[in-house]
Order: C-alpha cells, then sequence, then structure tokens
C-alpha cells in the first residue's frame, strides 16, 4: 500500500510561520512544507481525533482514530472525505489514561467501510482487544496480536509483589497500558505536542520570516550540558530563541521548572529570549559564551525550586524575587495539602521584598488550597489576589457546604478543567458522597444544577448498597460523570425531567436494578451494551434511542414506556430475559401475539433478535409448523423431507432487499412474508430440533443452509435453492454430500456457527458428510448398478428376506420406504448426469 499524503486532524491548527522546515535527524533530511500542515477542526468534531491516509493506489481514504473513550462509531464520510477503508494498525489511544472496566474497545462499522487490516501490537496503541460491530449485526472480536504477551507481563508484575491478579482485574488494567510507554507517532493526537522522548538529543533546522536559519532543540535524557553547533548537516545556524529549547521527558513527567545549561557558539546570536515553563519543561536556562560568562535566563512563568508553604513561610525568600502565584500551597500538619485532602485557607497574607515580582498571579485553589493572597511590601503597599476558581467555593452563607468542601477530596483535576467553569457555585451541587443519605433532598435544595460524581461512602471504601436514589425535579441540568457509580450497588435510580449530560460510558459498567428518566431523554450508541445488572427501565418523556442503546442486557426484564414513544425494537436485541413491556407480555402464554400488540410487534419486532418475548413468539410459530407437517408415525427422512417443504410453502426469497436485518434473524420466516438464505436455514435449524432431528447451522460469506443427522449419516440440506420463484419445491439441493455441493462457489469452505442462543443445541463440532444418497455399492458413483441392488433388495425383502441395502441411502425418493420408486429414481438422476456431463 502506498501512501501519498498524511493529512493529520487534530485540536490546534499549526500554523505555518515558514515556507519549509528542514527536519534533520542523523544524516537524513525531510523537508516539510506548509501546505501539509494540518487543518483545524471544531470541538464538536473532536469526539475522537481523526486523520486520513490517502492510498494512491485504491483513490480511497483510509481512516487512523486517536480514540478519546472506548466507543467509536466510524463515519462514512468526514471533512467531505469519503471513509473507504478502517486499518486497525492505525486506531490507537490519544491519550494515556482512558476510563474503561473493560479490556476492549468498541468499533460500529458502516455498510461501505472496509476493516483491511485486523492486527497490530497492543503495546503500540494501548489497545488490547477490539470488538467490530457491523451495520448487519454480526460482532467480530479480534486481539492484539501481543494480547497474551502482554497479559502475561502485568501477571508477572503482579505476582512479584505476591498478587494474583483476576481476570477481571487484568482487563480494567489492560486498556491504555504498555510495557514501553508508548511513542505513538503521528498518534496521540492531542491538543499540545506529544514530544518523543529520546537518549539522544535532536535537532531541528528551518527557516525563519526574516530569512535566516533557527535551531530547534530537543534535549535527551542523556545528559544536560550541551554545547550548541555552529552549523547542522551543513546548515550554519544564524540565531535562536529559548523558546525552542524543549525538554520532552520534562513534559511528559509534568514538571516544568527544570534546569538546562549549553554552551552557544559567538556566530549565533540570542533573537528571543522568551519562553513559558509549561511550554518546555524548562525553568531556568544558563548560558556560557565563549569567554566563559554564564548568564541566567527565566521563564516568564518562573517557578521557585520548592513550593512555599503557609506553616514554613509566612516571608518571601529575598532569594526569589520572581514569584508565581500557582506555587504556593497551604500545608496542614507539615503536609503539603494535594487535591484528595479537604482542608483549604481562605487567606494567605505574605510579606514579599520590596524588588518582587508576581510573574504568574493564576492559580486554582482546588490545586494548592488557598483562596486568597495577600502579599505586604515593606513600604506599606498591598496587592491582592484571587484564586480563579474561587466562586465556586463561595456559598451565600460564607461556608463551604458538606458537599462543596468535600470536592478536594474526591473529584480529580480533569473534572474541574472539563466541567468546572459551568458546574460550580452557589446553584450546583456535586454528589461525592452515598446517595442513599436520607437527607440527600435536603442537601440539594434550592439547586439548579447537578454534577453527580463518585457516590461512596469514603474515598478508600468498598462497594456500597443503595436501596433507592432519587434525584429531585428541582434539578434542571444534571451532569453525571463516567465514574459515578462505579462504587455502588443501585436498587433504583430515579432521574429528575431535566437536561442530562453523561459519557457514552456511564451506565454500561453501572450496576443499576432500575433507572427512571424522568423527562425527554436521547442515549448514545451502546448506552447500556451488555449491562448485566439492568433489570427494568422506565422512560416518562420522549426515549430518542440508538438502535444499540440496550444490545446485550441480558438482565433487562421489563420496559416502561408510552406505545406511543417506543423506539425501534432491534434497541434491545439480545435482552433475552425481556418480556413484558409497561408489565405486560406481548405474547400469550402459548406464545401467540395478543391482538392489541400485532400492530407493534410487525412495525417494531419484524427485524429483532434474541429479545425475550420474541423468542418465545418464534419457539410457538416453530412447534405450530412442526405440528402441521410432522406426524408421529413417520420416519425421520419423511420429517426431514416434511419439514423442507413446509418451510418452502411459509415464504419466498426476498430478492429485492437481500441485505436488510429482517433477513437475517431467526424471527426473519415467522413474521414477515420474505426472506434470503439466512432465514430459510435459521427456521429450518429450529423446525428439525423441535422434531428431535439433529441439525446446526452452516453458512459462508454469501450463503446459508444446515446439515442434518440421520442414523449415523450427515447431510446437506439448503431449502433456499430448492424453493425456486415458480412455487415449485425441489430436491436439487437436498440430501446432498460434501463432494456434491463443495464445487459451487455459494457452498464451499461452508463453516459451522451458532446465529442465536435459539441455536445453543448443536454440536460442538462440524461432522462431514461424505456419504452420497444413492450410492448403495459404496463407491462414490450413483448409477444403474445402485439401482440393480435397491431392485434386488426391494424383491429379496418382499419374498419375506432380509434387506442387503442401507435403508437411509437407498430412500432416494425420500419417503421412508425402500421399493423400485427408489430404483427408478438413481436411475433417473443417472440419466439426467449422464446427459449433462455429454454436453
Amino acid at each position: 500500500m502506498k501512501f501519498a499524503k498524511s493529512i493529520l486532524t487534530t485540536l490546534v491548527a499549526v500554523t505555518a510561520a515558514f515556507q519549509s522546515l528542514t527536519a534533520v535527524t542523523g544524516s537524513a533530511q525531510v523537508h516539510i512544507n506548509a501546505e501539509n500542515t494540518a487543518k483545524t477542526l471544531t470541538k464538536d468534531e473532536l469526539i475522537n481525533d481523526m486523520s486520513f491516509l490517502y492510498d494512491e493506489e485504491d483513490s480511497v481514504y483510509y481512516l487512523g482514530v486517536g480514540l478519546r473513550n472506548i466507543y467509536f462509531k466510524v463515519p462514512t464520510e468526514c471533512n467531505g472525505r469519503k471513509i473507504g477503508k478502517l486499518d486497525l494498525g492505525h486506531v490507537y489511544f490519544a491519550e494515556k489514561y482512558i476510563p474503561s472496566d473493560t479490556d476492549r474497545v468498541i468499533i460500529i462499522v458502516p455498510d461501505g467501510v472496509e476493516v483491511v487490516n485486523k492486527h497490530w501490537n497492543c503495546n503500540d496503541t494501548g489497545i488490547p482487544f477490539i470488538e467490530l460491530v457491523y451495520a448487519s449485526g454480526e460482532v467480530e472480536d479480534i486481539k492484539a496480536d501481543d494480547y497474551e504477551k502482554v497479559a502475561e507481563y502485568l501477571r508477572a508484575y503482579y505476582r512479584s509483589y505476591h498478587n494474583e491478579i483476576t481476570d477481571e482485574e487484568l482487563a480494567r488494567k489492560l486498556i491504555g497500558y504498555s510495557i514501553n510507554e508508548r511513542n505513538n507517532i503521528p498518534y496521540p493526537i492531542t491538543d499540545k505536542p506529544a514530544y518523543e522522548v529520546k537518549n539522544e538529543t535532536e535537532y531541528i533546522v528551518y527557516t525563519g520570516e526574516d530569512g535566516l536559519t533557527y535551531l530547534k532543540v530537543f534535549i535527551g535524557t542523556n545528559g544536560e550540558k550541551l554545547i550548541i553547533p555552529e552549523e547542522y548537516n551543513g546548515v550554519k545556524i544564524d540565531r535562536l530563541n529559548l523558546k525552542d529549547i524543549i525538554k520532552p521527558s520534562r513534559l511528559r513527567e509534568g514538571y516544568y521548572h527544570d534546569c538546562v545549561m549549553f554552551t552557544l557558539p559567538d556566530s549565533i546570536a540570542l533573537s528571543d529570549t522568551h519562553w513559558v515553563d509549561k511550554d518546555t519543561g524548562i525553568g531556568d536556562i544558563y548560558i556560557t559564551d565563549s569567554t566563559g560568562n554564564e548568564t541566567r535566563y527565566k521563564s516568564e512563568r518562573y517557578a521557585p525550586d520548592n513550593f512555599r508553604t503557609t506553616n514554613s513561610c509566612d516571608k518571601w525568600d529575598v532569594h526569589y524575587p520572581h514569584i508565581a502565584l500557582d506555587w504556593i500551597s497551604y500545608s496542614l500538619g507539615g503536609k503539603n495539602m494535594s487535591d484528595k485532602d479537604h482542608a483549604y485557607l481562605y487567606e494567605l497574607t505574605l510579606k514579599v521584598p520590596e524588588n518582587a515580582e508576581v510573574v504568574y498571579d493564576h492559580w486554582e485553589a482546588q490545586k494548592t488550597h488557598i483562596l486568597k493572597i495577600k502579599l505586604e511590601y515593606p513600604s506599606g503597599k498591598t496587592e491582592n489576589y484571587t484564586a480563579d476558581d474561587y466562586n465556586y467555593y463561595q456559598v451565600e452563607s460564607g461556608n463551604f457546604k458538606e458537599y462543596n468542601a468535600a470536592i478536594g477530596y474526591y473529584i480529580w483535576d480533569s473534572d474541574l478543567e472539563e466541567y468546572g467553569n459551568y458546574y460550580r457555585g452557589s446553584d450546583t451541587a456535586w454528589i461525592v458522597f452515598a446517595a442513599d443519605t436520607p437527607d440527600l433532598a435536603t442537601h440539594l435544595e434550592g439547586m439548579d444544577k447537578l454534577f453527580l460524581s463518585d457516590m461512596i461512602n469514603d474515598y478508600d471504601s468498598e462497594t456500597i448498597e443503595i436501596e433507592e436514589c432519587v434525584i429531585p425535579d428541582n434539578i434542571k441540568d444534571l451532569k453525571i460523570k463516567y465514574t459515578a457509580f462505579d462504587q455502588a450497588d443501585i436498587g433504583k435510580l430515579v432521574l429528575p425531567s431535566c437536561f442530562l449530560n453523561f459519557d457514552p460510558i456511564t451506565f454500561k459498567y453501572s450496576r443499576i436494578k432500575e433507572i427512571v428518566f424522568g423527562g425527554d431523554v436521547t442515549l448514545p450508541a451502546m448506552a447500556f451494551y451488555g449491562n448485566q445488572f439492568l433489570e427494568d427501565v422506565t422512560f416518562k418523556g420522549k426515549a430518542e434511542l440508538d438502535n444499540t442503546a440496550f444490545w446485550k442486557c441480558e438482565k433487562l426484564k421489563n420496559i416502561n414506556i408510552s406505545p406511543d414513544e417506543f423506539p425501534a425494537g432491534v434497541t434491545f436485541n439480545q435482552c433475552r430475559d425481556l418480556m413484558t413491556i409497561n408489565g405486560e407480555s406481548p405474547v400469550n402464554d402459548d406464545g401467540s401475539i395478543k391482538p392489541e400488540y400485532e400492530k407493534m410487534f410487525k412495525e417494531k419486532f419484524y427485524n429483532t433478535d434474541g429479545i425475550g418475548f420474541v423468542n418465545k413468539y418464534v419457539d410457538y410459530r416453530v412447534k405450530q409448523a412442526v405440528s402441521e407437517a410432522v406426524t408421529d408415525d413417520m420416519s425421520d427422512m419423511e420429517k426431514v423431507k416434511a419439514l423442507h417443504d413446509k418451510l418452502c410453502s411459509m415464504t419466498r426469497y426476498d430478492h429485492g432487499n437481500t441485505e436488510a436485518t429482517k433477513n437475517h434473524v431467526d424471527v426473519s420466516v415467522f413474521l414477515n412474508d420474505s426472506t434470503v438464505c439466512e432465514g430459510y436455514a435459521r427456521a429450518m435449524n429450529l423446525m428439525l430440533h423441535e422434531a428431535g432431528i439433529e441439525s446446526c447451522y452452516v453458512d459462508t460469506p454469501s450463503h446459508a443452509w444446515v446439515i442434518v443427522k440421520l442414523g449415523d449419516y450427515y447431510f446437506h440440506v439448503d431449502p433456499t435453492w430448492d424453493d425456486n420463484d415458480e412455487d415449485i419445491t425441489t430436491y436439487n439441493w437436498f440430501m446432498k454430500a460434501d463432494s456434491e455441493i463443495k464445487d459451487d462457489p455459494s457452498h464451499s469452505n461452508w463453516k459451522m456457527r451458532c446465529p442465536s442462543v435459539m441455536h445453543n443445541f448443536q454440536w460442538e463440532k462440524m461432522p462431514a458428510c461424505e456419504d452420497k444418497m444413492g450410492d448403495v455399492n459404496g463407491d462414490d458413483i450413483i448409477d444403474g448398478r445402485d439401482a440393480t441392488d435397491i431392485l434386488t433388495a426391494y424383491a429379496k425383502s418382499s419374498a419375506g428376506g432380509e434387506n442387503s441395502v442401507d435403508a437411509i441411502i437407498a430412500d432416494y425418493d425420500y419417503n421412508g420406504i425402500i421399493d423400485a420408486r427408489d430404483a427408478t429414481a438413481v436411475l433417473t438422476a443417472y440419466a439426467k448426469a449422464s446427459a449433462s456431463e455429454g454436453e
């Protein structure tokens, strides 16, 4: 595959302040032009980062993905480009820490997008397992090539600390993990450059707008004393900007005030001595010239070497004339307060020297635990500063309310950064304690907005049990954090009739038995996918549900919703325990549809699979069809033929809609008037099982049928191809051996598959169909000699002798009797085959 160009879409536009740039690493030179810089996407477009890799040979766009959560729905078009292919080797995590309780990523693949590569290393991408969900409903599970290697490494790591790790714990730790810290190039795509950490220092030479050459330096981990070269790879260096001195290792660690020393040749001029420490990881730069003189330069956000703490220093050290207020922290009992502590200082008064300069006057009380800072100078001058998040901590009474005071104890920095500007203040409550507390409603009085965080009693508590949690209707704006229910078993959660804002995985792994949505709600794709705790859901308003919102919620028993608002039935696929709607079953005890539900059943559930009451209806129709076609006195051969003929009379082939989901489910034949091969095969398999005939479902990428067992023999039965458009049932594909079908492309390389739980009766291993009907002498040829043997056996048995041919193989007209008609059928088949060979 030849990639002609790579266009990265990132959160931040890359501005081209120069016409061309030469990247130099070792002896190689790579020229990067301005037209190849990134295009900026709006924030709404950036749920996940995407990049396009254009394939010159196929003239289509491959999609690369930088994931920010464990769910991704592949678009068919992005930024005006049609997406043709997806390469799993180009699916990465764009962030180092991904919240998840599973080892897998779920990717929805629409029609028209081809997955061209299914191999990758978890150690490169951070993704151990990918679950592909196709538009047809088919699910494909794929492990990373190094899945077992990484899993074993983790097990060995915990074993070294005398701790065995369970499979469930392993799954939680695998996501986002790699043995070596990932250097995902060009991923991860983040809002700040993800500099690669290397041992050796590397240089980039570029041309500035003034036409002069500049040097960018990425300092490696091997040594800090540098000598800036006068020229690099034959290119003379004119100038140096201190903002171009970058220490990737410190940026990765989040340590921004490192010290760097280097020697600068006289031939290189310092052009710009200003930089921000958080952009480069460097707080101080010492430059030595050719005479040995050393000059110290400080970042604009110069931070002292250590925190100044309130109980050890109420007078600013004269040796630190530059003051950065975000590096002053509150200390209690000799310990600096961390973001897990809940003690705060309202105001710090600090005596500073007259020459002190505040170089940075922003900070967050959530991090430093100081709300206000007052600076007093010897001259009597005072300066007052307030934390950026000061208003969050101020309430009308002037005191912290219980849930506000606890925020620093339970909520991470990322919460404040993402939600803090909106979900804070006197009109907002943050729940960070057990939500079944009796006075919960009192805590929420007068609150308009609610941030529902971790429901726990204390930070290190085990799972708590909450019988019922009711969020009152005075809440008009509710944000639910993705970890809100991680440590709580909730009997019933009642949400108010307000705007709900929650992460896609908030409910997926929650342990909530019953949930009530008090107003209109929109649930995204796979909102509750695979949840094994949910039993009851109530929608009191309009419900806009993605078709996958409740897939595989196997414990879900009941849905309460207005019949006018009922969503597409496929929303509840594989909910095998779902038996009632509004507390009432849509089907009678025998499985037949109740008259009042017949219209909804046919409109909403005609294309569903694995839903409890739909399975009950399918079971009813299967029993009905079998009882109409089969009698107790029939031989097994007669039963198979009767069911084959019955099925062909019940439906017809849907030529114009072969990909429709309705044609690929168990209910297809029993609720619709047409289907395709998968519908035929599923129905035939279920009917055979009901009649006591062993069988299994087999398919190829383009076709499906069944294998049946009669006596000690196995045969292929394909009712689809025996049901022609003239409503005439044929037997051209009935009771066939492997050798009789394998040359047809649609019948080659078949595999046994269990299409749904209703087919769990199948064998564990697919059998071979080695014997041909009519080949009574076993020479693998059906001809006149077989007909003679059948007639001879018939004559002997008619005279009272023993039947000398196999009763199943010889029954060539499938009526359970060995007689002259079987011999005639063999001769007719032989004549047709001979004539076909002659042509």
